[in-house]
C-alpha cells in the first residue's frame, strides 16, 4: 500500500480546491471561476 501517494494525491486536491476557492486569484486565473 503507498499510503504516502494517498496522502500526496488528497493534499493535492485540497489545496487546488483552496486556490480555486479564493476570489483573490481569480483574476491570475480567468479560467478558475468556470
Amino acid at each position: 500500500m503507498r499510503n504516502e501517494l494517498l496522502v500526496g494525491i488528497a493534499v493535492a486536491v485540497l489545496a487546488l480546491w483552496e486556490l480555486r476557492n479564493t476570489p483573490e486569484l481569480h483574476k491570475h486565473w480567468p479560467g478558475a471561476a468556470a
